[in-house]
């Protein structure tokens, strides 16, 4: 909040508080901290600064005004603000309030399409494991080439053009790598970002939602992945649906900010927690985890897609 001026009199302050939020400025009238005899005018929207201290200079000219007599108004205002913020409270209540997506009634509702694809990911690691010792011709090989972004010998004739498997036709390869992981690490990790962050989509707004986040996020992080150049981390070996647990993230992340009727689920804490990683993971060298390669672009773009989405959610009618 920033202080823009004193007024000598109570009730012009709140005449003039009133008159700004008919405005959509909200403001508050305090006692001054220099003058007990005066009140300070503080404004919360400081991006609406500059506006309010013009309507400040021009009410200290004419205070008398008719059109600061907006009482009514601005009561009005008041009371739809309220009910709006219960109706907030109301419908966090519904979902377990701002706890984690593991809590309260929220578990009433099972998110069964998350469950779904987590089960779906575990099944994939253990047919398909490439840490396991494995012939070229077996069935579990032959999966994991078939599901990958690009084919060995489409990438291998095309002189490393890593969409060549997605020319031919095999279009069901810009998702399917998000089925796929690396180690029973790789695997625990997404599982559990995944049920929690998925289901709590899933249980808010339906499974439908959640599919066409987990859709959208998923392929925009394995593709920007894939086609990015490998001096700027890109590389079309990619797999693992970290990528979408990021968009899921950033979509439950920025909503609530952006919709404030939106349930708030992600805690200070886990957003720190996200962040810390993110980064931590784009400071590192790659391999310097075990040899590891860490699939930073899908991070991001994932993380980003999740943003958007969020945004345009929030314009939405509801």
């Amino acid at each position: 909040m920033r202080k823009i001026g004193e007024l000598t009199e109570r009730a012009e302050a709140v005449r003039f508080c009133d008159y700004l939020l008919t405005i959509d400025i909200s403001a508050m009238a305090e006692t001054s901290h220099s003058d007990p005899q005066a009140w300070a005018i503080w404004i919360r929207d400081e991006d609406r600064l500059d506006e309010a201290r013009t309507q400040f200079a021009a009410f200290r000219e004419q205070p008398g005004d008719a059109k600061y007599n907006v009482q009514k108004q601005a009561d009005e205002i008041r009371k739809q603000q309220e009910a709006k913020n219960k109706d907030r409270l109301k419908q966090q209540r519904k979902v377990g309030g701002a706890a984690w997506a593991g809590s309260g009634n929220f578990m009433t509702r099972k998110p069964r399409l998350t469950i779904g694809l987590v089960i779906t990911c575990v099944v994939l690691f253990f047919i398909t494991d490439p840490g396991a010792q494995r012939s070229g011709d077996d069935a579990g090989a032959q999966l994991f080439r078939a599901l990958r972004f690009v084919g060995v010998q489409d990438y291998v004739e095309s002189e490393g053009d890593p969409l060549a498997s997605i020319k031919k036709g095999e279009i069901w390869r810009v998702f399917t790598p998000n089925l796929l992981h690396g180690s029973l690490m790789h695997l625990g990790f997404n599982m559990m970002a995944l049920f929690f962050l998925g289901g709590a989509i899933e249980r808010l707004q339906s499974p439908g939602a959640f599919a066409l986040l987990v859709f959208l996020t998923g392929v925009t992080a394995i593709v920007l992945q894939s086609v990015f150049p490998e001096s700027l981390g890109g590389s079309p070996n990619v797999i693992g649906i970290s990528g979408a647990v990021y968009g899921l993230f950033g979509y439950l992340w920025i909503r609530p900010i952006l919709q404030p009727t939106f349930p708030n689920l992600i805690p200070p804490s886990t957003v720190m927690l996200m962040m810390v990683f993110l980064f931590m993971f784009i400071l590192l060298p790659q391999g310097s985890m075990g040899g590891v390669s860490v699939a930073n672009v899908a991070h991001v773009a994932g993380l980003v897609t999740g943003i958007a989405c969020a945004a345009v959610a929030s314009r939405m009618p509801s």
